[in-house]
């Protein structure tokens, strides 16, 4: 595991997380603001390509590549692949990890614990809502900060014997308010324009989406509805095929790579997940001042005020979704006023910037 940074750094943090994408986007900032306090960043992740190892290598961070398999046969894999770990971050020698996402949990903290790494941070970033898995539960009793990300998440990190005092709550990875910054507001008094932003899998309720503006349309909505999202592998990735059954519906916009100019041309973002910790691309809409429409989810509930800066709706409910697009499309009036609230609920309670003062605080980097 070799290091891109520069030398000079009183410090050394390594961030894990589940893809080197992922880390750009969600820890992009942090990285850039742990910099700033003078520390070396160092990124481990399964999955890296060359644009995400160019783009931390411009934000100053070290990239390598997580294997989670070991090195040809063992008759032992696992314990292969976390000594590995455990030698490779002890070669670092940093002062803190911070892992993201609960599937990597039992792995890293292991393997941090035997580094002897003075602060171990997790984040739960990826867990589905049901009861947390005995290795995870084992593995956050070893960990100094356990970051949860919505009231749901605090409770069941409560229950662990010894969190009292580790656990710290935060809102996902913050709303960028100066890269989001209040983006002016399309006219009102034409078509109503609707987008979601998520991988394309079922699980992020693309197809409720699809269903929920077919409905519109069908009955002449003045409005138009913009789906941006990867394609993926996995059993729950929805193939081009299924999408074009709703071309008439929906436009798609491609992969979304960037968020701020789909945002720009929209009034409304919209978030169908069964299931979020703290919806980013929520987050980043009311930085940019627009109305979200969200599924009434743990996270994902607590960005919106009812009719306020926008609407909840049930997961897994087109029908729902559907009266939802018609709550906004009665009073359109109010998208303005909505528009200011949202980017005012951003800075009152999503900053970014105090995000990731917290988490360096607590990682112990300041």
């Amino acid at each position: 595991m070799t290091s891109q940074t520069g030398q000079g750094a009183s410090r050394r943090l390594i961030v894990i997380g589940p893809s080197a994408t992922g880390v750009r986007t969600l820890r992009g900032a942090l990285i850039t603001d742990v910099k700033a306090h003078g520390h070396q960043v160092h990124v481990l992740t399964p999955r890296v390509d060359g644009h995400d190892v160019l783009a931390l290598d411009a934000l100053g961070a070290g990239v390598a590549t997580l294997h989670l398999k070991p090195d040809g046969f063992s008759l032992w894999p696992a314990r292969a692949v976390l000594k590995k770990l455990a030698a490779g971050i002890a070669g670092i020698a940093p002062h803190a990890v911070l892992a993201d996402g609960a599937s990597l949990v039992p792995l890293v903290v292991s393997a941090a614990v035997r580094a002897r790494v003075p602060r171990i941070a997790v984040s739960l970033s990826d867990r589905d809502g049901g009861p947390l898995p005995s290795p995870v539960y084992r593995a956050l009793k070893d960990a100094h900060v356990i970051i949860a990300h919505n009231a749901e998440d605090e409770r069941a990190v409560a229950k662990i014997d010894g969190a009292n005092g580790k656990i710290l709550r935060l809102p996902g990875a913050g709303a960028d308010l100066d890269g989001f910054g209040a983006l002016p507001l399309p006219p009102v008094t034409g078509e109503i324009v609707f987008a979601m932003a998520a991988p394309l899998i079922k699980n992020n309720g693309v197809l409720e989406f699809c269903e929920a503006a077919h409905k519109l349309m069908t009955e002449g909505a003045a409005a138009r509805f913009v789906l941006a999202g990867t394609f993926g592998p996995g059993a729950d990735a929805l193939s081009p095929d299924v999408l074009a059954r709703y071309s008439g519906a929906v436009t798609y916009a491609g992969p979304g790579d960037d968020l701020k100019a789909l945002l720009a041309g929209v009034h409304v973002a919209v978030s169908a997940s069964y299931r979020e910790d703290m919806p980013y691309t929520v987050l980043q809409a009311l930085a940019a001042g627009r109305p979200a429409i969200v599924t009434d989810i743990p996270g994902s509930r607590e960005t919106v005020d009812e009719m306020v800066n926008g609407t909840l709706f049930p997961a897994r409910d087109s029908a729902a979704l559907a009266d939802a697009f018609r709550r906004i499309l009665k009073r359109k009036d109010l998208i303005p006023a909505m528009a200011r609230a949202s980017r005012s609920k951003a800075e009152r309670h999503f900053a970014q910037s105090a995000v990731n003062a917290a988490l360096i605080a607590a990682l112990e980097l300041t």
